[in-house]
């Protein structure tokens, strides 16, 4: 009975610092809209590995890519999600952290780039 006391006591405390983060859904990178400044600019298919990971903690993680070098797959970056003001903070824009827009729909998050002109990261639910 001792022996089956310390094997639960110890499988609970392996459960218990397992890591917290959960995931709710993973997105992938589909499509990109980046408009020339005329009103003209239409998403376009993109081919990428970028992910996009939403945590139950209200936080985000990006794999192959982050948010401002999509194109760079050997970085990522993390962050935390405000779902009341609709923004992400990202650390990867720059020389300080940007609260960069996001808009869900259904099975979609759009990621609002800050550019002048409309530039959009369309990520869709595997």
């Amino acid at each position: 009975m001792k022996h089956l006391l310390i094997i639960a006591c110890s499988v609970l405390s392996i459960i218990s610092c397992s890591d917290s983060q959960t995931t709710n859904d993973e997105y992938q990178l589909i499509e990109a809209l980046f408009d020339p400044g005329d009103g003209s600019g239409e998403y376009i298919p993109v081919q990428s590995s970028m992910t996009l990971l939403i945590y139950a903690d209200d936080t985000y993680e990006t794999k192959k890519g982050t948010f401002c070098s999509s194109t760079n797959t050997s970085i990522s970056e993390a962050g935390s999600i405000n779902y009341a003001n609709g923004t992400l903070d990202s650390k990867n824009c720059g020389s300080s952290t940007q609260n960069l827009i996001f808009k869900k729909e259904n099975d979609l998050w759009m990621i609002y780039l800050p550019c002048i002109e409309p530039c959009i990261l369309k990520f869709q639910k595997q």
